[in-house]
């Protein structure tokens, strides 16, 4: 290779103005340009760019001399590169490009070069994750505030199904999850094996992403595939602090969901039903039809005329046996 080990930029002009090839590969597949990026000799590349130098060449990893630039930390190079319009979005064998490796190593004023030249911000890697999947994993924040500044797809899922929410939240990367909160992502994502973040969190005891997701009324009944909730895995796992979290807001859900329905029966518009087959009208209005824990049904007067005398005296035992509980 032509002087890729940086022995001097009179060397490089001397082959270059003897028509050397410039991209013959190693057996690895290396290009000298590749080598001078690697090795950070910004002059090497400077000189075999301005002869026409292919930098979108591809070692047998498929890494590129971005890529590699990226790697070592050399940020003039990649500047460099971005200047002669090489191709940002080509991508290795494990489907990684310039952009998720520098997302993973939280190289911010990288990603910012990266995006200022619109590079692609949503491609996915042999395991479907993105870049903003890397840098949540990582714990990268600020990283993950600049890729979000420009609208990428945060609710992208992986192979297996998981979020960025998902991995921050079983990280327990706080800042993340607050971030993406923020950005309104989709709390309740479940992924194959049926599992969201808030189970994740509750999982691994997380409390400060538990408190944070329960804030912004996340669904706490959903299960998994094996049909546990959040709740049971937190109680299975001995997670207390984040098992009484969730059994706190459970118990604020139903007296509010009850108190919401006699509400509307005190002020005389609706009957108060108790949840058996019996005195089900298929004309009746539920309170909260999304709720796994049943609720006393709330039907209009209005439909009230096929519910019989005798079960209107019931409906009205059960709003007395109710009021006496949750007023």
């Amino acid at each position: 290779m032509i002087c890729a080990d940086g022995s001097g930029p009179n060397g490089v002009d001397a082959l270059v103005a003897h028509n050397c090839k410039l991209d013959l590969q190693s057996n690895e597949g290396w290009t000298a340009l590749m080598m001078a990026a690697t090795n950070g000799h910004i002059h090497v590349v400077d000189t075999l760019l301005a002869h026409k130098c292919n930098f979108n060449v591809q070692s047998n990893e498929g890494d590129t001399a971005l890529m590699i630039s990226v790697g070592k930390g050399n940020k003039d190079i990649v500047d460099l590169l971005l200047a002669h319009n090489c191709n940002m979005d080509l991508q290795c064998k494990l489907g990684l490009t310039a952009l998720m490796m520098a997302a993973e190593k939280g190289q911010k004023d990288v990603v910012d070069a990266l995006l200022a030249h619109k590079c692609s911000l949503d491609v996915k890697g042999v395991g479907g994750e993105t870049a903003l999947m890397r840098a949540a994993l990582k714990g990268h924040n600020d990283v993950v505030k600049t890729l979000l500044a420009h609208n990428c797809n945060m609710d992208l899922q992986c192979k297996l199904g998981f979020t960025v929410m998902m991995v921050a939240a079983r990280e327990d990367h706080e800042d993340v999850v607050k971030t993406l909160l923020a950005h309104n992502c989709n709390m309740d994502v479940q992924n194959k094996g049926g599992l969201t973040a808030l189970m994740l969190a509750s999982n691994y005891g997380h409390k400060v992403i538990v408190e944070a997701l329960i804030a912004h009324k996340c669904k706490l009944d959903l299960q998994n595939n094996e049909g546990n909730t959040a709740l049971m895995i937190a109680k299975r796992n001995n997670r207390i602090e984040v098992a009484v979290l969730i059994e706190n807001q459970l118990r604020r859900n139903r007296n509010w969901d009850h108190r919401k329905a006699l509400m509307l029966v005190l002020t005389g518009s609706n009957y108060l039903v108790p949840s058996s087959p019996s005195l089900l009208l298929s004309s009746a209005t539920a309170v909260d039809t999304e709720r796994v824990v049943q609720t006393p049904v709330v039907i209009q007067r209005a439909d009230a005329s096929r519910v019989m005398s005798s079960e209107k005296v019931l409906c009205d035992l059960f709003l007395l046996q109710h009021i006496m509980r949750y007023i």
